[in-house]
């Protein structure tokens, strides 16, 4: 690949297509993704077909590379963000650094967040349930979808219930002081409530 670069580079760009045929070079994938970047990253045609692409496989080296080159021009979408989860041997350092960069709120819908639980640990969603920009609803099916799919679903599921709890207690406290319920939130803020009270009981009783 360096040699072709050398030879070639004026006529190689980082494209769609480029990037799912380094995907499949399992072993030197991200090797060459370093390459690629390095000598053509200025000239990168950006889509969001081609973030998730990257963000699906690459290490933490490569997506920062990225996103020193022309994070700029990426918007992270809901959809760059499923692909960074099924990340399974960089996707905290990719998520990390993704969420990093300045933009609006992404908001998680439900058939996404239920994809999402089914995939991660209890680590990332807790990373994903506090960051600032993500937000989540916490539903009962979100609750009930990990523990039959993979091997940390049982502790996801836990981890889901509890902060339901601690929604419903923080809840009860908000109506006795203002007669309204409030949306629980994450430690930096952002919503991840259900939409009412008895839904919230339901789930962790």
């Amino acid at each position: 690949m360096e040699l072709l670069l050398n030879l070639k580079g004026n006529e190689i760009r980082v494209t769609e297509e480029v990037v799912r045929a380094v995907e499949m070079n399992y072993i030197n994938r991200n090797k060459i993704m370093k390459l690629l970047l390095n000598q053509r990253g200025n000239d990168t045609q950006i889509t969001e077909e081609l973030v998730c692409w990257i963000a699906s496989f690459s290490d933490m080296e490569v997506m920062k590379l990225l996103l020193n080159l022309i994070g700029h021009e990426i918007k992270i979408t809901e959809k760059v963000v499923e692909a960074a989860i099924g990340n399974f041997k960089g996707g905290v350092d990719v998520m990390t650094l993704l969420l990093g960069q300045k933009g609006e709120k992404i908001q998680i819908t439900e058939g996404t967040a239920v994809k999402i639980v089914r995939r991660v640990t209890k680590g990332m969603m807790e990373l994903l349930l506090d960051h600032k920009r993500i937000e989540i609803q916490i539903t009962a099916r979100l609750v009930g979808a990990p523990s039959r799919y993979s091997i940390n679903g049982p502790e996801v599921s836990e981890f889901l219930r509890k902060r339901m709890g601690e929604f419903l207690l923080l809840s009860r406290s908000k109506v006795r002081e203002t007669g309204t319920p409030p949306l629980v939130r994450g430690n930096q803020g952002n919503s991840c409530a259900s939409n009412s009270l008895s839904n919230a009981r339901n789930i962790i009783t």
